[in-house]
């Protein structure tokens, strides 16, 4: 992990996408897009300190990254329950928030939806 994200801030995409198998070609290619774009690619898999707060991990790494992509393919419930796991849309929201209360100066949201291939 970079130690200091804001040092990159102007060049950082936070990326957040599903991380099962299903979704590695996906992955791969958005990581390739913001490479080839010039850009590093951050997602919450890069992002572990066991002395902070996920959520904290999140606000700070999101904060620091002039741009994000959300895809919400997997937000919808799954198996006998119909549980569904809700940290995708709580990032785009946390994402979307900081975006329109800077009047999208500090950072840009775009959000698209793989489908399965």
């Amino acid at each position: 992990m970079r130690r200091n994200l804001s040092s990159y801030r102007d060049s950082q995409v936070f990326l957040n996408h599903p991380f099962d198998d299903d979704f590695a070609k996906h992955e791969q290619a958005l990581t390739f897009g913001v490479v080839a774009a010039g850009l590093l690619p951050i997602s919450a898999r890069d992002l572990s300190t066991p002395d902070r707060a996920r959520l904290e991990i999140l606000v700070d790494a999101i904060g620091n990254c002039q741009y994000s992509a959300h895809d919400l393919s997997r937000c919808r419930g799954e198996g006998s329950a119909n549980l569904s796991r809700m940290n995708m849309p709580v990032e785009m929201g946390m994402a979307l928030f900081y975006a329109l209360s800077t009047q999208r100066a500090n950072h840009r949201c775009i959000f698209i939806r793989c489908r399965a291939t």
